[in-house]
């Protein structure tokens, strides 16, 4: 019967293919089937360390996501810091404040207030260019079986979603020249970027031209602000620190 269930949502998902909006929806929709309400999905750039960019889709309250980015939240959330070491699904309790920066302990002090006391989260499986976290709030037991079927959907989703991200804007690079511009989303030299992908640097900075040649630019830099331009669905973070929510 699970499995069932499984294999018709990730026929809907697969099936969606006019907005990256359609795919929230549809995800909503499984999660509330699998009693799992209160939600978020955070996709970031990097492999390792949380990046000041990222996309982020939530069903819990706005206003603790304006305060989340207001207060740069995602740059010392504790849960996330302590997933980047391990590929399960970890269940969190906000007991204390102890052992905690002061940026954390206001982290943990607002979750609290805002009704947020625990939560299960489930890291993506890794991907070259992204991963991320799909973390179910107030909930910190639920049947492996459900765990399973979540953490396939939530990953199946992700996919989905960068798909038609990268559909939207970068149909016109290639494979490789879109790995490059990943890599430089992350604001490493081509240097860095060239022992990243395991390629020359003069292989590195030829794709760098053709990406801005195709993208109608003359700098790096504004090839990766022209990208985060086009990602007018999500609520994005910068480096700035601006916020911009999806319309």
């Amino acid at each position: 019967m699970l499995a069932q269930k499984i294999e018709e949502a990730l026929e809907e998902i697969n099936e969606v293919i006019r907005v990256d909006g359609d795919v929230f929806k549809i995800l909503e929709k499984i999660c509330r089937n699998f009693s799992a309400r209160y939600f978020s999905l955070a996709i970031f750039y990097g492999e390792k360390s949380i990046s000041e960019s990222f996309f982020i889709y939530s069903t819990y309250s706005e206003k603790w996501e304006q305060q989340y980015i207001k207060n740069k939240y995602y740059v010392c959330d504790p849960i996330f810091k302590s997933l980047q070491k391990i590929a399960f699904p970890f269940e969190w309790e906000i007991k204390n404040f102890k052992d905690l920066t002061p940026q954390q302990r206001n982290f943990a002090k607002e979750a609290y207030n805002f009704g947020i006391r625990s939560g299960l989260t489930i890291p993506l499986s890794p991907q070259p260019n992204f991963h991320g976290f799909f973390t179910i709030f107030n909930q910190t037991s639920l049947h492996p079986d459900i765990l399973y079927a979540l953490s396939l959907i939530a990953n199946a989703c992700t996919c989905r979603i960068m798909e038609e991200k990268e559909g939207e804007f970068l149909s016109c690079l290639t494979k490789r020249e879109r790995e490059v511009l990943f890599q430089k989303v992350q604001a490493l030299s081509v240097r860095d970027v060239s022992i990243k992908l395991k390629i020359s640097y003069s292989t590195t900075a030829f794709h760098l031209t053709n990406i801005r040649k195709k993208l109608g630019v003359q700098t790096s830099e504004q090839a990766v602000s022209k990208f985060f331009m086009h990602s007018n669905h999500f609520i994005r973070l910068q480096a700035s620190g601006e916020a911009h929510l999806h319309e």
